[in-house]
């Protein structure tokens, strides 16, 4: 929504969440007078002339509004009170990167997906533009994709490009003859 408004996306993060401790009593919080605050998340608060939603995730908040003076003021009320880092316009975020155009917004998962391989230890595998030499010719007691003994195979795989997101093979129960060969 903020996107399509052309509303900024701003992004905080609370220093020293974790050092106020474990709390073991229910909290309750009040808006400050004057703010209508939805129960529902990301919060909104409205005022008379604009309106302001407020995510939070643990130490990190993402604010984006109609009125950047007012996204301003919260910012220096949550300083106040928090003791917040100002980390500017939104660029990462629970693994999403946001990466700004003209036109819009990209959201990508390309730094997650990399500090995975990273972690996991996949960048000393070799890549394969196909799990499966396509020069193999299968049997009838092997994987059932074209299966020269009975001819009764279908399958399919769907690309992006040249990468395969999906595919689908299973035996046919009987073999099926063209309209051309049935005449």
């Amino acid at each position: 929504m903020a996107v399509k408004k052309g509303w900024d996306i701003f992004q905080l993060d609370v220093n020293n969440v974790f050092l106020h401790g474990d709390l073991h009593e229910k909290v309750y919080m009040e808006a400050p007078p004057g703010l209508v605050v939805d129960q529902c998340s990301p919060s909104r608060v409205k005022t008379s002339s604009s309106i302001i939603f407020v995510a939070v995730y643990v130490d990190v908040v993402i604010i984006t509004g109609t009125n950047s003076k007012e996204i301003a003021s919260l910012n220096a009320f949550l300083d106040q009170k928090f003791r917040i880092k100002d980390l500017g316009r939104l660029h990462y975020f629970l693994g999403l990167e946001v990466l700004y155009k003209p036109d819009g917004i990209l959201i990508s998962q390309r730094k997650f997906v990399l500090d995975l391989l990273k972690e996991y230890q996949c960048f000393v595998y070799i890549n394969a533009s196909s799990p499966l030499d396509p020069t193999v010719k299968l049997k009838a007691q092997e994987d059932w994709t074209a299966c020269p003994d009975s001819k009764r195979s279908v399958g399919y795989i769907v690309l992006v490009g040249d990468s395969p997101i999906s595919w689908k093979s299973k035996k046919q129960e009987t073999v099926y003859l063209s309209s051309v060969e049935a005449e």
